[in-house]
């Protein structure tokens, strides 16, 4: 199907969209293999034969530019940092292709015209800036408390916290707790590197009278599950975008597919797998929070003799999956929904 598809791209430009609308079994197998977030069809068939997400690894929306060029970055620098990434490893890219000898121009030049400008050859001797690149980046009775060599040995390691723990104590993100632990010389321990996604999931679980267990490797070992309930005999999975992201350059069939196998292996040991993503976590939680509770069995069915079947309208038909489903509306739906 995605070589057909890419025939068709490459062989109608222009048309390519209208070409693909007229076989169904292409619009199903883009439908079942795109993860694009958007109802922007060209977005969607780039999607499915890349196997890239149209969210960026900090979450937010990235924009589509062609079909031949994909998804670019989700903003301008100043407030993207995909964008702010993107740059700089272009200008990495470029400055690795400079000779020394042009480099070393370069670095004159710089110098010079900081000396006309400011008096002094670098931005780290202008004291007239000094208050601003030497100000930590978080609040200040925060970045007193991670700086404390004593306070954070007697959180992470006399008192046996996790990293994860202290952070959200701190409300800040756990690498920055990561960061500061090594700053001390502290050694890291392996259980604090789980994502705070991961803690909350598990929270949640436990709030709701059910026993947890984290990164267990007693089902699939080697491998680990994220997050397991026992009483349920269910594994739910954290999949961040950016870590769990298929690169479709390297064409590597175990790799895509890789979350799929995990489900069958944990299928064959009697273990159901959910998989989530940190950005649905983040973005449908009410969503997400409800097909947990309904794997759990204490949500409130609604039986099928207690409904009707009727067509409605397309717009109607949105506004419910858009609050109800975590995929939203799927483009070539048929627009009918079940009731009370």
């Amino acid at each position: 199907m995605k070589n057909q598809i890419l025939e068709i791209i490459e062989n109608h430009p222009r048309s390519y969209i209208h070409q693909i609308k007229k076989d169904e079994k292409l619009l199903d197998w883009i439908k079942s293999n795109s993860t694009a977030d958007t109802d922007h069809f060209p977005s969607r068939v780039y999607s499915a034969i890349s196997g890239e997400s149209d969210i960026c690894k900090y979450g937010n929306k990235k924009k589509f530019t062609r079909i031949s060029t994909g998804f670019s970055c989700c903003g301008p620098a100043n407030k993207c940092k995909c964008t702010q990434e993107s740059i700089s490893d272009s200008v990495s890219k470029t400055k690795s292709q400079y000779t020394e000898s042009k480099k070393e121009r370069i670095n004159q030049q710089r110098r010079k015209t900081m000396k006309s400008r400011y008096g002094v050859e670098y931005n780290s001797q202008r004291k007239d800036i000094k208050h601003i690149w030497s100000k930590p980046k978080i609040p200040q009775e925060i970045f007193d408390k991670l700086d404390d060599k004593d306070w954070l040995k007697a959180q992470y390691i006399t008192n046996n916290r996790t990293a994860v723990d202290i952070a959200n104590d701190l409300d800040v993100y756990y690498s920055t707790v990561i960061e500061y632990c090594k700053k001390h010389g502290f050694k890291i321990k392996q259980r604090s590197q789980y994502s705070q996604t991961e803690k909350q999931v598990a929270d949640f679980i436990q709030d709701l009278g059910f026993a947890t267990e984290s990164n267990t490797r007693s089902i699939l070992h080697p491998k680990e599950i994220d997050i397991y309930i026992p009483a349920k005999k269910l594994g739910i999975e954290i999949n961040g975008l950016y870590w769990h992201s298929y690169d479709f350059k390297s064409n590597d069939r175990e790799d895509r597919f890789k979350h799929l196998e995990k489900t069958k292996q944990a299928e064959k040991q009697g273990v159901e797998l959910l998989h989530i993503t940190d950005w649905e976590w983040a973005n449908k939680s009410k969503i997400v929070k409800s097909i947990i509770k309904s794997k759990l069995g204490i949500n409130k069915r609604i039986y099928a003799r207690q409904t009707v079947c009727k067509k409605v309208e397309s717009k109607t038909a949105r506004n419910f999956l858009d609050q109800n489903h975590i995929q939203k509306m799927s483009f070539n739906s048929v627009f009918w929904v079940i009731s009370q």
